[in-house]
């Protein structure tokens, strides 16, 4: 009995080190291959929501699950340092966002605050390229713009507050006559 499970827990770890050392094949890029954030621009100040257009040059769009030469699907980094280029790309997490229907685009609602954002290519099993297509790190360097409308009458005050990239705050405020 002792030495039955003994072999099994050995049959276990020796499983569990194959699963941890798995290797995903990674699948080339076509060559000179570019992802790139096509709007907003760089340093644009976007207000609540606002939509984030993807962009590929020398490459397809394909869902995720399909398996079809030089294509992917986009990914996008929210904040985020790019994770390891020879594994899958992590889901569920709210810094990462998966277009696996092959979108190519989407709209976001984020708070206030400055935003770096950064597109990663994945191939058909959410793996990244080899070499990776993706656009520049730190390329987008947004500000929300906190907006507040207030109507009285016939007067519409807008308010905004928004920090720089040096976090100053920029205060102003517009009123005009509807």
């Amino acid at each position: 009995m002792r030495s039955s499970v003994i072999a099994l827990a050995a049959i276990l770890v020796s499983t569990a080190a194959c699963a941890q050392s798995e290797e995903w094949p990674l699948t080339e890029s076509a060559p000179n291959a570019v992802a790139y954030i096509v709007s907003p621009s760089n340093g644009e100040v976007v207000t609540n929501p606002f939509k984030v257009r993807f962009g590929l040059l020398g490459m397809g769009v394909a869902p995720a699950g399909v398996e079809y030469p030089d294509s992917g699907h986009h990914h996008l980094l929210i904040n985020r340092a790019a994770p390891a280029m020879t594994e899958p790309l992590p889901s569920g997490e709210p810094d990462l966002l998966h277009f696996g229907g092959g979108q190519t685009e989407t709209t976001l609602t984020l708070e206030p605050g400055q935003y770096t954002l950064q597109m990663v290519l994945g191939d058909q099993d959410h793996v990244p390229h080899d070499p990776p297509v993706m656009s520049e790190p730190n390329r987008k360097d947004l500000t929300m713009a906190d907006i507040e409308v207030e109507r009285v009458g016939r007067v519409q005050t807008i308010r905004f507050n928004r920090a720089d990239k040096k976090n100053a705050i920029t205060r102003a405020m517009y009123q005009t006559m509807a």
